[in-house]
């Protein structure tokens, strides 16, 4: 929603996206929209964004909050010797973005309108063993959750709409 730290083709990008979304939003008056973004979620005006979408109709908005987020990229961390040919679907390595751990964290203690949930992905997808964070890397077939350092892979999307956004949107609706 919040472009504004933003330069460029990206920004343009977004800004062109987000207005196309609310566009959809006032034309079809969902009872419930998905909001995601990257990064930065900490740095937005969730209560701005509620309100223009409540005042087109929508009851519940679901933020969804970051995925795991892997530097350089998920695929060059599973290439290490200390992933390579492992079957565990989770791991824990130093290339783990932890400031999106810590934006996560943010995000749960805020205070958001009633009609707006956070939803955390990384509750979801990371767990703490020894007080090591791991994060889920591979799905039980084995294929990776990401593609590059966040974006989900096809397989990725169709596990975390399947085991973790349906169900939130289900309660939603009853």
């Amino acid at each position: 929603y919040d472009t504004t730290q933003q330069k460029g083709m990206l920004k343009e990008a977004c800004d062109y996206s987000n207005k196309m979304a609310l566009q959809s939003v006032k034309k079809l008056q969902p009872k419930v929209v998905i909001v995601a973004q990257a990064n930065k979620h900490d740095k937005t005006d969730w209560n701005a964004v509620y309100g223009v979408l409540s005042g087109f109709g929508v009851e519940h908005v679901l933020l969804v909050g970051p995925v795991p987020q892997w530097r350089p990229s998920l695929p060059a961390i599973i290439i290490k010797n200390d992933h390579w040919n492992s079957t565990k679907l989770f791991i824990s390595d130093v290339g783990l973005d932890i400031s999106i751990i810590r934006t996560d964290t943010e995000m749960k203690n805020m205070n958001f309108p009633v009609g707006l949930e956070y939803l955390s992905l990384i509750d979801r997808l990371c767990r703490k063993i020894n007080g090591a964070i791991e994060c889920r890397a591979k799905l039980d077939d084995q294929t990776l959750l990401q593609v590059d350092y966040g974006h989900l892979s096809k397989n990725g999307s169709k596990y975390v709409a399947d085991k973790i956004l349906f169900n939130t949107v289900l309660d939603f609706t009853n």
